[in-house]
C-alpha cells in the first residue's frame, strides 16, 4: 500500500496543485454566473457517467478470473451504454436550457458530452489497469491529462472562449486517461454481447451500481437545487465553497480507493485481517481530517481570498461551515472499497440507500430557505449522519464486528479536536493585522502544532505512526 501510495500521491498533489491554478485564475477572469452555467451541466453529466459505468470497473477489479471473451464483450457494453447516456444527457441539456430559457445550457452539454462518453467508454481499460496493480500509471496519466487541460483552459480564457474554458480540464484529461489505458492493455469489442458476460458481474455490479446512483445524487443534489432555484450566480458561489472542501476529501479518495480495492480484493476471504488494516487507516484519516477541517474553517476567509479573489467573498460563510464536514468525509471516505473488497455490496446499497432519503431531504429543507450558508449547515448534518450509518452497516455487516467498540475509536480524537479548534480560535483573534497571506500561514502552523501536540496528548500518535510505517 505505502509503495503504491508514494506514485499516486507524487502524481495527483501535482494535478491538484495544477488544478487549484487553473481555479485562482480562472476566477479571476470569469464570473460566478459562468462557473454556476458549468457547474449545473457537469452535475448532469457527472449523474449519466455513473449510470453509464454500471459499476464496470469495480466488477473487473473484484472478479478475478474473467476472460478475455468476457472482458471484450463488457467493453461494447460500456460502449453501447456511453452512447444512450450521452444522448440522453443532451436531451436533459435542452430541458434545462429550456426552463432556463437560456440556450448556453445546451451549447456547453455539447462540450461536456464528450468527457461523458469518455468517461464510460474507460470503465473497463480502468479496470483492467487498476487489476494489473499499475496504480503509478493511473497518477501519471491524470498528471499528463491535467498539465495539457490547465494550459487550454488559461489559453482559451485569455483568448476570450469564456466559460467553454472551464470544460477544457475534465475533457482533457479524461482523452489522455482513455487514450493511455486503452493504448496498455489493447482491448476490442465483440459482437454479439453474450448473456453470460452480462451475467457473470451483473450479481456484482448490480448493487454497486445502485449505491453509487444513490450516493451521487445524495451528494450533488443540493448544488442543483440551487441552480434550479437560486440561478447560476448563486450556485456558482456555492459550488465554489464546495469544490473548495472537496479537494482534500476527492484527492484523498483517489489515493487510497485507488489502492484499497485492488489489494484487499485480493484478501476478501479474510475479513478479520481487512478489517485490522482498516482501523489503522481510519486512525490516520482521523487526525489528519481534524486537521484539515480546522484549517478550513479558521482560514475560510483567507483560503477564498487567495484562491478566487474578492469577487468571492459570499463564499466565505458556506466554505467555513462546509470545511466542518471535511473531518466526517475524510474519515469514511475509503468505507465504498472496504465494501467491494468484501463483496459486501448488498449492505453498502441498504446504506447509500439510508443515507440517500436523509440527504435528499436535508438538501431541499436548506435550499427552500434561499440562503446558501443555510444549505451548507444542512449539507454538514446531512454527512455526520452518513459518517454514523456508513460506518454501523459497514463494521457490523460487513465486518461483522461490534459497532460500539469501533466509534471508541473517536473518543480520543475528539479530544484532539478540542485541543486543535480551540487554540487555533485563541491565535486567530490575534492576527486581525496581518495580511491574508501570512495570517493562513500561521493559523496553518499552529493548527499543526496543536494537532500533532492533541495527538501526543490523548496517546493516539503512536498508534497513527504505526499504520504510516505499516507496522
Amino acid at each position: 500500500m505505502r509503495r503504491s501510495a508514494f506514485g499516486n500521491i507524487v502524481a495527483r498533489s501535482g494535478s491538484l496543485l495544477l488544478a487549484l491554478m487553473n481555479t485562482m485564475v480562472l476566477a479571476r477572469v470569469l464570473s460566478p454566473s459562468d462557473f454556476g452555467i458549468v457547474a449545473l451541466s457537469t452535475m448532469l453529466s457527472g449523474f449519466f457517467s455513473i449510470l453509464g459505468t454500471a459499476g464496470l470497473t469495480v466488477a473487473v477489479v473484484q472478479i478475478r478470473d474473467l476472460d478475455q471473451g468476457a472482458v471484450r464483450d463488457l467493453f461494447t457494453l460500456s460502449i453501447l451504454l456511453a452512447s444512450l447516456c450521452g444522448g440522453c444527457f443532451l436531451v436533459g441539456a435542452g430541458i434545462i436550457a429550456v426552463n432556463m430559457q437560456d440556450a448556453i445550457y445546451f451549447r456547453v452539454g455539447l462540450l461536456a458530452s464528450a468527457t461523458l462518453i469518455l468517461s464510460i467508454v474507460n470503465a473497463i481499460p480502468a479496470g483492467l489497469v487498476l487489476k494489473k496493480g499499475r496504480l503509478y500509471a493511473v497518477g501519471r496519466r491524470q498528471l499528463i491529462g491535467t498539465i495539457a487541460g490547465v494550459a487550454l483552459g488559461i489559453g482559451g480564457a485569455f483568448l476570450g472562449v469564456g466559460l467553454y474554458s472551464l470544460l477544457f480540464l475534465a475533457l482533457s484529461t479524461s482523452l489522455v486517461v482513455f487514450v493511455s489505458n486503452w493504448r496498455e492493455v489493447r482491448v476490442m469489442p465483440s459482437w454479439p454481447v453474450r448473456r453470460e458476460s452480462v451475467s457473470r458481474i451483473a450479481g456484482f455490479a448490480s448493487f454497486d451500481y445502485g449505491s453509487s446512483v444513490v450516493r451521487y445524487l445524495s451528494r450533488n443534489i443540493d448544488g442543483f437545487l440551487v441552480g434550479i432555484w437560486m440561478g447560476p450566480s448563486r450556485l456558482g458561489v456555492y459550488n465554489q465553497a464546495l469544490t473548495l472542501t472537496n479537494y482534500p476529501v476527492n484527492n484523498t479518495s483517489f489515493v487510497l480507493n485507488g489502492i484499497l480495492h485492488p489489494i484487499l480484493s485480493r484478501k476478501q476471504d479474510s475479513p478479520r485481517e481487512v478489517y485490522d488494516s482498516y482501523v489503522g487507516v481510519v486512525r490516520l484519516l482521523s487526525i489528519l481530517g481534524i486537521f484539515v477541517s480546522a484549517v478550513g474553517f479558521l482560514g475560510g476567509r483567507e483560503i477564498v481570498l487567495l484562491i478566487l479573489g474578492d469577487q468571492w467573498l459570499g463564499a466565505v460563510a458556506p466554505f467555513q461551515i462546509l470545511s466542518l464536514s471535511i473531518w466526517f468525509q475524510m474519515c469514511v471516505v475509503t468505507a465504498g472499497p472496504v465494501y467491494q473488497s468484501l463483496g459486501a455490496t448488498r449492505p453498502m446499497f441498504v446504506s447509500g440507500s439510508v443515507i440517500g432519503v436523509i440527504a435528499v431531504g436535508c438538501a431541499i429543507v436548506g435550499a427552500m430557505s434561499g440562503e446558501v450558508t443555510v444549505l451548507a449547515w444542512a449539507v454538514l448534518v446531512s454527512v455526520a449522519f452518513k459518517w454514523i450509518c456508513d460506518y454501523a452497516i459497514l463494521v457490523k455487516f460487513g465486518f461483522g464486528s461490534s459497532v460500539v467498540d469501533f466509534f471508541r475509536l473517536f473518543i480520543r480524537h475528539a479530544g484532539v479536536a478540542a485541543i486543535v479548534f480551540g487554540l487555533g480560535w485563541f491565535v486567530r483573534g490575534l492576527l486581525y493585522e496581518l495580511s491574508p497571506f501570512w495570517t493562513l500561514v500561521i493559523e496553518t502552523v499552529v493548527v499543526c502544532a496543536a494537532t500533532l501536540g492533541g495527538s501526543i496528548v490523548v496517546g493516539e500518535w503512536r498508534k497513527v505512526m504505526r499504520t504510516v510505517r505499516g507496522r
